[in-house]
């Protein structure tokens, strides 16, 4: 017969393994401790103040800061950003986070705080533009964006490119409203771009001005931006001018949550890692993107399109 102080020792000696074991995740989570609020986790968008994360490794410290582990296919690019999803296994895959997959229906986004600005430089009109804070950089001049995901991008390639298109998937023809903006190099092969030009078509602009709006960077410099309502949302085109005299465009879009259906173009759901790879004889002139985009920053040296579920 096996004695009382046999299991008393047993239940002693697990209960040492178990504490010892207790206590070194808790030094391992200590160790690799992020700001409580450094990373979230939202289903349809990120938060305001946070973006979606895009690199591998930060995706990989977001998960592990949130408790998160990578699934199986974790490198698999199934649409989107960094995000949580279970890869269709239920509650097998509750904790699993993968680097492309927001795009899932799902799936909740994996975001990073943006890092407010900690200085402002004047421009030649007098407006702020911020100034990321120490180790950052800024993009330079190619058109900056932000779509209704958080996701922050840089235009690389000159041309037209739609930036709102409603319904998405729909004909030109059909569409509610269609925003096409065109950038163009200004100076050499590898300058920067800027929007020259940006019109604004579809059903719901041609019903408030016949034939829709349209904007160059040359025309109109000195008139006060206003929201204009189009259908359930609100847009706004705002001239810019760099120090060096250089004129372009700026885009801002918002309530596209209430569009009432699903928005497509650069600043909605479309992909944009081709307009953000730069032509290979560009290939070394890479942008950092560390610039907050802001709904009123009118006064940034670089074109700016951002959009808004909001």
């Amino acid at each position: 017969m096996v004695s009382a102080n046999y299991f008393l020792h047993m239940a002693l000696c697990t209960s040492v393994h178990l504490g010892t074991q207790v206590k070194a995740i808790m030094i391992h989570r200590k160790h690799h401790s992020q700001p409580s609020d450094a990373y979230a986790m939202a289903a349809g968008s990120c938060p305001v103040g946070y973006a979606a994360i895009s690199s591998t490794s930060e995706c990989d410290a977001a998960g592990s800061a949130l408790g998160l582990t990578p699934g199986p296919w974790a490198s698999v690019n199934w649409g989107g950003s960094c995000a949580k999803w279970d890869g269709g296994w239920g509650a097998w895959g509750s904790n699993w986070y993968g680097y492309y997959a927001s795009n899932q229906a799902t799936a909740e986004f994996i975001c990073a705080k943006v890092p407010a600005p900690t200085s402002a430089a004047g421009t030649a009109s007098g407006s702020p533009v911020a100034v990321p804070s120490s180790g950052g950089a800024a993009a330079t001049g190619d058109p900056h964006l932000q779509n209704i995901h958080g996701e922050r991008f840089d235009v690389m390639q000159p041309g037209r490119h739609v930036l709102i298109h409603i319904p998405r998937g729909e004909p030109a023809r059909n569409t509610l409203l269609h925003v096409e903006a065109e950038a163009k190099r200004l100076g050499g092969q590898c300058s920067d771009m800027y929007f020259q030009r940006l019109n604004v078509t579809g059903a719901w602009a041609e019903t408030k001005q016949p034939g829709g709006y349209h904007y160059k960077s040359q025309s109109d410099v000195d008139e006060t931006p206003e929201w204009i309502s189009l259908g359930r949302l609100e847009l706004k085109v705002v001239h810019g001018r760099t120090q060096q005299g250089t004129l372009y465009l700026n885009f801002y879009v918002k309530h596209l949550g209430r569009a009432g259906h699903a928005v497509g173009g650069l600043l909605g759901e479309d992909d944009h890692s081709e307009v953000e790879t730069p032509p290979e004889a560009c290939a070394q002139r890479i942008s950092l993107l560390t610039q907050s985009a802001d709904m009123n920053n009118h006064g940034s040296e670089l074109s700016l399109a951002v959009a808004s579920l909001e």
